[in-house]
């Protein structure tokens, strides 16, 4: 739950954390060049002959984070942006810098569907990010710097931007892919859904309508293509950006039609129900109509008359049991007959 209430009259640029989560604030820093990765557990100071990466886990200790962000002359307003875990996704363009925000889906250990955050600040040659949690792609990351046969340590900082982006792109489309296999187990077994079954239809497609405005939102407002409009990205990035663009088209579109699918199992189910409801009503109705008559011949024979010939027949009891036996049969033959069930 975010703590909005609490930048209530609070004036613009105001530095609140607005999320929940109470880590601490773990700032580790990697330097990387072609030849050698470094990784420092406090920050450093900055170098030319390295690509510093600034990675900030854990928001709590709002000081300490807007001293650096002070120190690299980020606006204030940016600075309660990267606290206001909230954001949509975007990017923001400055003469030295630009930052973006990403909320995105991923799975955690138990695979359960979570939302994450991670906002980030690309300056030359140095890319600080920020995340509520841990860092889920640090130490991927680490690695691949470590990968002499990777591109990521031989190239520049905006490749790195890349790299993050197309994580984020890659843990949505594991999510898909998680809700999707849901989707069909339960669509395997759409017409006998118990209340368990309800719930998680439910939560599929409420994640997968997080999913389509997430990659909605991505498209319109954080387009990889409308990267190479910005000086700090580099002509090189074109077909990985193209790529990536494609990835979140292709997501969104899946999205749509797993939404669809979604509506049409509800449309299924409900029609099940109904016609079970109307199996039963019908068969209710039989009854009914089955036992009115022999209620009315019965309540005629409770009568208190004097003179009731059939009543001093000494085979009253039986002609009385052959009615009530008779009725029901031609009823039943004539329902049948007229295939009412």
């Amino acid at each position: 739950m975010m703590n909005f209430h609490i930048k209530k009259g609070k004036p613009p640029g105001t530095i609140i954390y607005t999320g929940h989560e109470q880590k601490i604030t773990e700032i580790t820093h990697i330097q990387y060049s072609e030849q050698k990765v470094l990784i420092h557990e406090t920050l450093k100071s900055f170098s030319d002959q390295y690509i510093d990466w600034i990675c900030v886990e854990g928001l709590s200790d709002t000081e300490k984070i807007k001293r650096m962000c002070l120190d690299l002359e980020v606006d204030n307003l940016i600075i309660e942006d990267i606290f206001n875990t909230n954001q949509r996704n975007k990017f923001e363009v400055f003469p030295n810098y630009i930052f973006s925000v990403f909320r995105f889906y991923d799975l955690d250990s138990e695979n359960h569907v979570q939302t994450d955050y991670i906002s980030i600040l690309l300056f030359k040659n140095k890319v600080i990010t920020f995340s509520e949690n841990s860092n889920r792609f640090k130490n991927d990351i680490i690695n691949r710097l470590n990968d002499k046969t990777l591109q990521i340590s031989k190239l520049h900082e905006d490749y790195l931007f890349y790299v993050i982006y197309d994580m984020i792109v890659d843990e949505e489309w594991n999510v898909y892919h998680y809700l999707s296999l849901s989707l069909e187990q339960l669509e395997s077994n759409i017409l006998n859904l118990d209340k368990n079954d309800q719930v998680v239809l439910y939560n599929i497609r409420k994640h997968l309508v997080f999913l389509k405005n997430q990659t909605v939102s991505s498209l319109d407002n954080t387009a990889p293509k409308s990267l190479l409009k910005i000086d700090l990205f580099n002509p090189y990035l074109k077909k990985y950006l193209t790529d990536l663009e494609d990835h979140l088209m292709n997501l969104k579109e899946k999205t749509i039609t797993a939404l669809e699918e979604i509506n049409n199992l509800y449309d299924v189910y409900s029609n099940n129900v109904s016609n079970k409801s109307n199996e039963i009503m019908k068969t209710l109705t039989i009854f009914s109509a089955i036992f009115i008559p022999l209620s009315f011949i019965a309540g005629i024979f409770g009568m208190n008359f004097i003179n009731f010939p059939i009543l001093q027949n000494q085979n009253g009891l039986l002609i009385f049991s052959i009615i009530c036996i008779l009725i029901p049969m031609i009823m039943f033959f004539f329902f049948k007959f007229k295939k009412w069930f």
